[in-house]
């Protein structure tokens, strides 16, 4: 399973600690798709990187103009969001059908996408919708588009 688990206080923080594993460490949210891998033994790290404490990443907000939804949004906190019911409605209405409430309560957006299963069910909406998505690593930010981001762990 794993050996180590680490909980920064921020993104720069949880990138060292990535580095610091060349590759065996991975981040974790919600862990609704991750923690399954890791039981059946279809997937093994050193370390988990709970990215749960990082403030600012559990948000939905407009920003200039656009709406930016934190790493750590849950599909619960998106099918609830007044925001997105007015600007994007497609997204907060498939959020509502990703398995049960009690997966929706922890299981995360950004989660979703990066697991890259079959039944990512965020990233239709995210693709119709023509969303961007921040790509963090050790060699800086980048924006991507939606349903096709590559992860800094690889996976």
């Amino acid at each position: 399973m794993w050996q180590a688990y680490e909980l920064p206080n921020s993104v720069e923080e949880a990138l060292a600690i990535l580095a610091g594993y060349d590759g065996q460490a991975q981040l974790i949210a919600g862990g609704t798709d991750l923690v399954i891998e890791l039981q059946e033994g279809s997937h093994s790290v050193q370390c988990l990187v709970d990215v749960t404490r990082i403030p600012g990443l559990d948000r939905i907000e407009e920003q200039n103009g656009s709406i930016v939804l934190g790493a750590n949004v849950t599909f619960r906190q998106i099918k609830e969001s007044a925001l997105l019911h007015d600007r994007a409605r497609v997204l907060a209405e498939a959020a509502g059908t990703v398995g049960a409430l009690q997966i929706q309560t922890v299981a995360t957006l950004a989660g979703n996408l990066v697991s890259a299963l079959p039944a990512a069910d965020g990233s239709v909406a995210l693709r119709a919708l023509d969303a961007e998505v921040e790509i963090a690593g050790q060699e800086g930010r980048a924006w991507r588009p939606a349903g096709r981001p590559s992860t800094p762990t690889g996976r």
